[in-house]
C-alpha cells in the first residue's frame, strides 16, 4: 500500500497481472472497505517492478594440495622456456 490521499487508496503491486485483477475488483473493494467505515472514493493501482540485485559472484575456487602437486610435477617436467610451465607455475602461485 502507497498510501490514502483525499479518499483514493494508491497500491503498488509487482507485477501487471495482479494489477489488471485489483482494477477489476477496484469498486467491489472500494465498497467493502466503505462498508467497514473508511472513507475511500477509489482505488489506484500502480505496477512497482522491483529492483533484483545480481547474485553474489562465487567465491574463487582454490585447487587442493593433490592438484597442486600434480601441476607442480607437470611444470618440472617441462622444458625452462615453456609456455606451459610459467602458465601452470602462474595457476599454482593464484588458486593455490
Amino acid at each position: 500500500m502507497l498510501g490514502l490521499q483525499l479518499g483514493t487508496l494508491s497500491i503498488a503491486v509487482a507485477n501487471a497481472t495482479i494489477a489488471a485483477k485489483l482494477r477489476q475488483l477496484g469498486p467491489e473493494l472500494a465498497a467493502l472497505l466503505r462498508g467497514r467505515g473508511c472513507e475511500i472514493s477509489g482505488i489506484r493501482v500502480k505496477v512497482q517492478v522491483s529492483y533484483n540485485h545480481s547474485p553474489p559472484k562465487p567465491a574463487p575456487r582454490r585447487l587442493g594440495k593433490m592438484a597442486q602437486n600434480s601441476l607442480n610435477e607437470l611444470s618440472c617436467s617441462l622444458p625452462d622456456d615453456s609456455i606451459l610451465k610459467l602458465t601452470l607455475e602462474k595457476m599454482i602461485k593464484t588458486k593455490g
